[in-house]
């Protein structure tokens, strides 16, 4: 399994479907399997879309270290910089990092809903899990404005949006971790090392650093249990379109 033989299988299906050009949008790693389509088979395209695009060159295991640098401050910047924010959900940075440390310590522990089958299971947050949370809910535009008042509300013990947002999150099925290990581990694992882990994640807070760390680097080590075939260095060079 990796982005070829996915690829492979774009093409199979443009095909059976009797297309003689499609129309691919790709979201994410969505971006990279289009390019790829791009690259291997540019014969079955009439346009493309590529919205939040993931470069053949770029690593999802180290390189999202420094994203979340990035996107964490541009959040807790953003609301010291309003007026309205900031008034409201002051320091908000310095509440998210002692959150951090206080939940790595003691988690907390609320009853989730299964959207699929409303079903009720208690989930437990620690600071790990609640970066996390944070990192994915600044994919969904809508939840941004919000995300000052769920820290501020969990620092108080009142789990009201930490139990919507998480809903959408704990109990997601979309993604195959089989798949994703796989292409990850041949595409992105052989392309990297904890020397580069450590290195960007130099951009993260000192309060979150550590942990992340070991948990990138658990993705690396992981994939020294899989003996996945390595992917070719010409399959990380740019798509020419």
């Amino acid at each position: 399994y990796n982005t070829y033989e996915n690829a492979a299988d774009v093409h199979d299906l443009i095909t059976t479907l009797g297309y003689q050009h499609a129309e691919l949008y790709g979201v994410s790693y969505g971006t990279r399997l289009a390019e790829e389509v791009m690259r291997a088979f540019p014969q079955d395209i009439e346009s493309v879309v590529l919205d939040s695009t993931v470069t053949p060159s770029q690593n999802i295991i180290s390189d999202p270290l420094t994203t979340q640098a990035r996107d964490f401050n541009l959040l807790f910047q953003s609301c010291a910089a309003s007026a309205t924010c900031n008034a409201s959900y002051p320091n908000l940075g310095q509440v998210f990092y002692s959150l951090y440390a206080q939940l790595q310590t003691n988690p907390i522990t609320f009853t989730g809903t299964d959207p699929d089958n409303s079903k009720t299971y208690p989930v437990l947050v620690n600071g790990d899990s609640l970066a996390s949370l944070l990192f994915q809910t600044l994919y969904v535009t809508p939840f941004i404005p919000h995300l000052p008042q769920m820290i501020y509300q969990i620092k108080q013990g009142n789990y009201a949006l930490l139990t919507q947002y998480a809903n959408d999150f704990v109990f997601d099925t979309s993604v195959s971790y089989g798949m994703y290990t796989a292409v990850e581990c041949g595409e992105d694992g052989a392309y990297t090392s904890d020397q580069i882990i450590e290195q960007n994640a130099q951009a993260l807070a000192p309060a979150i650093r550590a942990d992340i760390i070991i948990g990138a680097e658990g993705q690396l080590a992981e994939c020294a249990n899989w003996h996945i075939a390595v992917e070719d260095a010409a399959q990380r060079t740019p798509v020419v379109s």
